[in-house]
């Protein structure tokens, strides 16, 4: 997690994370208006950026020492460095927590400070992870798992699973796929009564995120596929 990326990588990132964050943060507020949302695992913070010209007043991004910060779209002052395998505590609460495509670099042995260092961090979370066979970037290994195991890491801490958000993304092509795939809300169940949108959603169901696979993913796999084998 700490080797730092080339600049293709940090091109890729804005090509792909400030596009979709302009079409999924407008839903996501739709269901929570949150005055401060941190980002654990930020990249260079677009989806922050995002959240800050909708109004958010107050943000943090977390990040480890791979992120070279002249990237950044968020102040400098609102960024954090942290290996996120290690226990993290921000000092404060914030209404939403987002952690998108961070969890499959994490280890399993570490996967239990991650989820508390998470858990801990907001009562709602925007949460996406890579599911198995998902491709990554260049070599780097994945720990994919479908979203019912990081559902049920989070369900062990308090917080229910909605879905609301794949059905409207599943053919958005502003959206890249890993994100129409993998992407949901998890909830502290014990804070559903103070945020009734989100309460209505819940119960509208489904209660748990499905075993999705993207077109998208197909199709990018079928293409490594067949490189492959013209290379062979």
């Amino acid at each position: 997690m700490n080797d730092a990326y080339d600049d293709d990588v940090y091109e890729l990132i804005a090509d792909t994370a400030r596009p979709a964050a302009e079409v999924i943060v407008p839903l996501v507020l739709e269901q929570v208006r949150p005055r401060s949302v941190i980002d654990y695992g930020c990249g260079t913070a677009d989806w922050l950026a995002v959240f800050v010209e909708h109004g958010v007043q107050e943000v943090l991004g977390v990040d480890g020492t791979w992120l070279d910060q002249r990237h950044l779209k968020i102040a400098r002052q609102d960024f954090r460095v942290h290996d996120l395998r290690e226990p993290f505590t921000p000092g404060r609460g914030f209404d939403l927590a987002i952690c998108l495509e961070v969890a499959g670099h994490i280890p399993p042995a570490q996967e239990d400070v991650f989820l508390d260092s998470l858990a801990a961090l907001a009562p709602v979370l925007l949460f996406s992870a890579p599911i198995p066979h998902q491709p990554g970037i260049g070599d780097r290994p994945l720990n994919n798992r479908w979203p019912s195991y990081w559902a049920k890491g989070l369900g062990e801490r308090g917080f229910v699973a909605i879905d609301c958000l794949r059905a409207r993304l599943w053919e958005d092509r502003r959206v890249l796929w890993w994100y129409a795939q993998n992407m949901w809300l998890a909830v502290l169940e014990s804070a559903l009564d103070e945020l009734p949108q989100l309460r209505r959603t819940y119960e509208a169901g489904p209660r748990a995120p499905l075993p999705l696979v993207h077109p998208g993913m197909v199709e990018e796999l079928l293409v490594d596929l067949g490189a492959g084998a013209d290379q062979g």
